[in-house]
C-alpha cells in the first residue's frame, strides 16, 4: 500500500507519544508516519481542585463559596448557586481553563 494514514490519537505522555511514533516508523513497510497525538498530562485530581477554587476566589468573588468542586481524574463537576447567568459561564470557563480538566459538569443553578 503507498498511503500514508494519520492515526489521531491522546496519549497521557509526551515521552510515550514520541516512543510510539519511533516503534510505529521502525515497522516493516511503513513509508512515512504523521504524528497527530495529543497529548494529556496526568495531573492529581486535588491539585485541580485547589487550583479551581483558587481561580473561582479571585474571579467569581461573591460566588465562590457557594460553589461545591469535585474532581475525579479530569473530570470536574460543578453544583452550588449562582446569582447570575453570566457568573454561572464565568465559573464555568474558570473551570475549563484549568490544566488537566478533560470534562465539567454544570450542576449549577441560577438563584434570581
Amino acid at each position: 500500500m503507498n498511503t500514508e494514514e494519520p492515526v489521531p490519537a491522546a496519549m497521557p505522555d509526551a515521552d510515550i507519544a514520541k516512543a510510539a511514533v519511533r516503534a510505529v516508523h521502525r515497522l516493516a513497510g511503513v513509508r512515512g508516519v504523521t504524528d497527530m497525538m495529543t497529548t494529556h498530562p496526568t495531573v492529581s485530581a486535588t491539585v485541580v481542585k485547589s487550583e479551581i477554587e483558587r481561580a473561582l476566589r479571585r474571579a467569581a468573588r461573591n460566588d465562590a463559596n457557594e460553589i461545591s468542586v469535585e474532581v475525579r481524574g479530569g473530570d470536574v463537576t460543578l453544583s452550588g448557586a449562582v446569582y447570575s447567568l453570566s457568573e454561572r459561564e464565568l465559573i464555568r470557563s474558570t473551570a475549563w481553563a484549568t490544566p488537566g480538566v478533560r470534562n465539567v459538569v454544570d450542576n449549577m443553578t441560577v438563584a434570581f
